[in-house]
């Protein structure tokens, strides 16, 4: 990357190619794999997951170190043996790889008021890679190391609730200033990389200083190459439903005073229990309003008590245009698979 990007010099062609090999790769051999859920999950298969599901419940709501520990040991055995059944289950549903998609192939793939943004961290510079239906930009940044420098300070003020102004202005002129022509488009997608992942980019700001939330529309994605296999998949007829909200939320005392025991967590799925999820005051009300925002149209929302796994597992995915989760997640970068969106749990 660092050599394609150096040798560039303003042609994104040769350093994007050399991007899209290299990002994503699993997530676009999934898209371009038959359903799983077409394919038949042998009994050892369900059987595993089943128990998995169960090991990590009991894994949320124990204090206990050494059971933890035990749970975890428990955990680890089973994603052992389960190994074998779901490379086969996965290697089933396999499709012949796609060539790597071109530059030429993501314009087209984009919207007129679309800017792609594409991150790579590196040192001595970095890149970023910006593309539009009518042209492409391969803009040199910072090093890694004095952006991550930027990111950190910007994540702790925002973590600690602190104003973080400053620290949104300052990464918005590394990452953000320079953008050719950014006030022409609406809408702004980004495919980060690294330490990037943590930046809330809506909090950027241009260099008219006003931040990103308040101009663009700003989504996300893995890389342009999944993008582009989205977009190109044949359109359905338009689901039945608007939107599927789901406000799930840590509620009462107890959990209000856990929370303000612990102070700052760090979660992943092997670190935490269920006593280390602060409350979410506002989730029933950002679930409602997304389904407010759509007046007219038929959406289903569910909070409070109904927000659980088996009500969400009830519903038909495909029934709805938006799913909106406003709840905690669990992000495992130990084992990804087991990240998780944390639900309440039934007890009928």
């Amino acid at each position: 990357i660092r050599l394609e990007g150096e040798r560039s010099r303003g042609d994104p062609a040769r350093l994007f190619v050399v991007l899209e090999r290299a990002r994503a790769r699993s997530l676009l051999d999934l898209l371009n794999s038959r359903p799983i859920p077409n394919e038949k999950r042998p009994l050892e298969w369900l059987t595993g997951e089943r128990r998995i599901a169960s090991l990590q419940l009991q894994l949320m709501r124990t204090t206990d170190q050494g059971a933890r520990q035990r749970l975890l040991d428990q955990i680890f055995v089973t994603e052992e043996q389960l190994a074998p059944v779901a490379t086969g289950l996965f290697a089933a549903s396999a499709r012949p790889a796609r060539s790597p998609i071109s530059l030429s192939q993501v314009q087209r793939a984009l919207r007129s008021d679309e800017l792609l943004l594409e991150y790579v961290l590196a040192e001595p510079s970095s890149f970023a890679v910006a593309i539009t239906r009518p042209k492409s930009h391969l803009l040199e940044l910072p090093g890694r190391s004095v952006i991550e420098t930027q990111i950190e300070a910007l994540v702790r003020a925002l973590q600690e609730g602190q104003p973080a102004t400053a620290e949104a202005r300052t990464l918005g002129a590394t990452l953000v200033v320079m953008l050719p022509d950014i006030g022409r488009y609406a809408r702004l997608i980004v495919s980060a990389n690294g330490m990037l992942h943590k930046v809330p980019f809506e909090l950027l700001a241009p260099s008219s200083g006003t931040a990103l939330l308040d101009t663009h529309s700003v989504s996300y994605i893995p890389s342009a190459s999944t993008l582009v296999a989205i977009r190109a998949r044949p359109r359905a007829t338009l689901p039945r439903q608007m939107a599927l909200a789901v406000g799930a939320s840590p509620d009462g005392v107890e959990a209000s005073a856990a929370a303000a025991r612990i102070g700052s967590v760090t979660r992943g799925v092997y670190d935490v229990d269920a006593e280390q999820l602060r409350p979410l005051p506002s989730a029933g009300d950002e679930a409602r309003a997304v389904a407010a925002a759509f007046p007219g149209q038929p959406s289903t929302v569910l909070v409070g008590g109904a927000a659980t796994e088996q009500a969400l597992k009830a519903q038909s995915l495909a029934s709805f245009r938006l799913v909106h989760f406003a709840a905690h997640g669990i992000v495992s970068t130990k084992s990804p698979a087991r990240s998780a969106i944390v639900l309440l749990i039934s007890l009928l």
